[in-house]
């Protein structure tokens, strides 16, 4: 699927195609007031002929990528996300951005979906903190988890394939596909596979119950 909205002089139109069946609609012109940074023609609670609002339908989690503003891409922004609430419930939320390409995931309930391109979901110290890992090397903290620093920016030979949290949570590793290991945090370094010949790519790791190894 692509959305493509247009917005000039207050006056806003769009389209959404399907690519797979080359199906198109578009919405007629219409005047628009707002900042232009909402995703309301992609999303939007279903009503009836009477106006009035119906349950949002359990749908399956939708990815969105390669976002882009005035035929350029468009950085994301974790405090932009817009949640789906209804009747004072969360019917459909949002997931972390991912970069490179610009893109997300939103899904039916009040669960934070893991963003495009996740390669590992990891606990924290309590049940209202989690590491989301891209393969990208990027790190997504949720709930009120500490961020101890990411291979985000960081040219990679290999995607990043697994992470795994120390003892005390106070740190973690991210592990690539060819073996190579980055620690941060209290998350000590031991070594890694990083140019060594492999006869499989690397896709997980696990810290030793002392964290003195992995």
């Amino acid at each position: 699927m692509q959305v493509t909205v247009n917005a000039s002089g207050g006056v806003s139109s769009g389209t959404i195609s399907d690519l797979t069946t080359n199906q198109a609609w578009s919405m007629p012109s219409v005047s628009y007031a707002g900042a232009g940074r909402t995703a309301d023609f992609i999303q939007e609670a279903p009503s009836n002929a009477a106006g009035q609002v119906l349950p949002l339908a359990h749908y399956a989690a939708t990815p969105f990528s390669n976002t882009r503003t005035n035929g350029g891409p468009q950085p994301l922004a974790s405090n932009e996300a817009i949640s789906i609430v209804q009747n004072g419930v969360q019917v459909s939320t949002p997931s972390l951005p991912a970069q490179a390409p610009y893109s997300f995931t939103a899904a039916y309930g009040s669960t934070v979906p893991p963003a495009p391109g996740a390669r590992a979901i990891v606990s924290g110290s309590s049940a209202t903190q989690y590491y989301t890992m891209g393969n990208h090397g990027t790190v997504y903290p949720s709930g009120n988890a500490p961020f101890f620093g990411s291979m985000s920016g960081n040219p990679l030979t290999a995607a990043t394939s697994g992470m795994a949290t120390s003892l005390n949570h106070q740190g973690y590793w991210l592990v690539a596909r060819d073996g190579g290991i980055f620690s941060y945090g209290n998350a000590t370094f031991y070594g890694s596979m990083g140019g060594q010949p492999l006869n499989a790519p690397v896709i997980a790791i696990a810290g030793t119950p002392d964290s003195h190894g992995y």
